[in-house]
């Protein structure tokens, strides 16, 4: 939590609807993905670490007021 900068507003990323996705972020209030409320990860200084599985859609629309590190990832990917 050392940056300057959030975003607010809405982001969109096409998808294959045969993939299941995460989507995580922190936020300072509540955030949507597909109008759906995330499980809560973390909370830290203010901030709240959501998370959401996401799956058959081919978008992934995510909204929020004050939002950071936004990551959409498939669901069995490696990230090192």
């Amino acid at each position: 939590m050392t940056g300057s900068y959030s975003y607010s507003g809405n982001l969109q990323k096409d998808v294959n609807t045969d993939q299941t996705y995460i989507v995580s972020l922190w936020a300072k209030y509540e955030a949507l993905v597909n109008g759906l409320q995330g499980t809560v990860v973390n909370s830290k200084r203010g901030w709240t670490l959501y998370q959401w599985t996401i799956h058959g859609v081919s978008t992934v629309s995510v909204t929020g007021n004050t939002i950071d590190e936004v990551r959409l990832t498939p669901k069995d990917a490696n990230i090192t």
